[in-house]
């Protein structure tokens, strides 16, 4: 089996930005902390092309110079992308309105190179990272030329056409983002993620209760501390006296809904 995996690059930096900002607070337009090497690994793919795009558009009150320094700092977010062993980088641009910048070829781009590594029998399984509609006739076409096809997607931002099109479907998950984090980053912010431990010592108040498709989490206060566990009676932790900890309720509540809120 010959697996490749092809990333909507925009996709996938918008949604890591969500989830830097919402567990660490940090805002990346073009994610230093992403390990490329890490998410190759996660697919499995034994080549992974990656889509985006240039954002060579004339920015409101931006200098000569200033404008410079941002494309120069894009080329150089790519070239770090293309250093690694088996990606390869494929670049549209940016076109619009100062209000209503849009990608232009980088849809095309990804799926003419799709249907051609799919035609050729270049591979035999492709992932596909986006939640774009739009490449759903791509999908349909590998399908029936007999090529697997999955779509990895992140639940925020999905057409359920798509998923459905695909002959399975992976839902990214908080802890597959944090494990796609550099190392070097972990450890920097090992406390600011959420974290499974004991129900031991939580108190009996409850802050809020969420309603899953699968279970009732119900989130706590730990007395002593500024930090909130969720907990549920459904076996849908690693353990039936496991909690989920951090000290953010609204970040609590999007880790668990999530990681455990599933796909209509």
């Amino acid at each position: 089996m010959t697996r490749y995996a092809f990333i909507d690059g925009g996709y996938l930096r918008e949604k890591f930005g969500v989830f830097t900002k919402t567990y660490f607070g940090i805002e990346e337009t073009q994610p230093k902390s992403l390990d490329f090497d890490a998410i190759k690994t996660y697919f499995g793919g034994e080549k992974v092309f990656y889509y985006d795009a240039i954002d060579d558009s004339e920015l409101r009150n931006e200098s000569g110079e200033q404008r410079r320094k941002r494309l120069e700092s894009q080329e150089s977010y790519f070239d770090g992308i293309r250093s690694h062993y088996g990606y390869h980088v494929r670049l549209g641009s940016v076109t619009g309105t100062y209000k209503r910048l849009r990608q232009k070829q980088v849809d095309v781009l990804l799926a003419v190179d799709m249907l051609h590594h799919g035609f050729h029998r270049n591979m035999t399984h492709a992932v596909l990272l986006s939640g774009d509609l739009d490449f759903k006739p791509i999908v349909d076409s590998l399908v029936q030329h007999g090529i697997w096809v999955s779509v990895s997607y992140d639940q925020s931002g999905v057409s359920k056409e798509l998923r459905w099109s695909a002959d399975e479907n992976d839902r990214i998950k908080p802890t597959d983002y944090w494990n796609w984090c550099r190392p070097e980053f972990r450890e920097a912010h090992l406390n600011s993620f959420p974290k499974f431990a004991s129900q031991r010592g939580i108190s009996p108040v409850i802050a809020k209760t969420i309603t899953l498709p699968m279970a009732v989490v119900e989130i706590h206060t730990i007395p002593g501390t500024r930090d909130h566990a969720a907990v549920s009676s459904s076996p849908i932790f690693p353990s039936g006296d496991t909690a989920i900890h951090h000290h953010d309720l609204d970040a609590l509540e999007k880790f668990v809904t999530d990681m455990y809120g599933g796909s209509e």
